[in-house]
């Protein structure tokens, strides 16, 4: 199997990459999202990155990256656009993360990439228990990124991009076409 992701020391091969996106979908899934519900990215530059994107993508809940030098006001106001159902942040982005959450008009589970700490989800942890609760079948017409349309920042014209390929039942395959990468490109986040 060739290799999906490269970080520092750390090679993901495609299978690698699918079966903890899968995990991740899970996991989601067992927290309560469903398909169509948005889920916060608030993560380093790192495979844990890909994992909760694809992993969002694979459960048909639409991914909505956030750029890390997002001010708390600013947090807020994407969040609470999106309607965002979970935020996974890592654990240096606890405190900012419930400080914002606390400030949204809807419930918002906070899921850390490391040890949980009281009132949140750890990352690792849902991804070592997810249960083989079978994934949706994803659809062409599904949106798989937020994009805000209007909002209090000046770089609202990002454009994300990515290569996401599913099986002809609609199942999140991992799989990239033959010659091309995946690339996950936004504001704050280049793969």
């Amino acid at each position: 199997d060739d290799c999906a992701v490269v970080f520092g020391d750390t090679r993901l091969s495609n299978a690698e990459l699918l079966d903890r996106a899968g995990r991740c979908a899970r996991a989601l899934i067992t927290l309560g999202v469903r398909p169509g519900e948005r889920v916060g990215l608030l993560l380093e530059n790192s495979p844990e990155f890909l994992v909760a994107f694809f992993g969002t993508a694979a459960c048909r809940a639409v991914a909505v990256p956030l750029n890390l030098e997002l001010k708390p006001d600013e947090l807020v106001f994407y969040l609470g656009d999106a309607g965002v159902r979970c935020l996974l942040v890592d654990p240096a982005r606890v405190e900012l993360a419930r400080q914002v959450t606390a400030g949204l008009p809807q419930p918002c589970e906070i899921i850390v990439n490391g040890p949980a700490v009281p009132g949140t989800h750890s990352l690792p942890e849902l991804l070592a228990s997810a249960p083989p609760v079978p994934l949706p079948a994803c659809r062409l017409d599904d949106e798989l990124i937020y994009k805000p349309k209007i909002g209090p920042c000046e770089f609202n014209n990002v454009e994300f991009k990515t290569t996401l390929n599913f099986s002809a039942e609609g199942r999140f395959t991992g799989k990239k076409p033959a010659g091309t990468g995946i690339a996950v490109i936004g504001d704050s986040h280049a793969m």
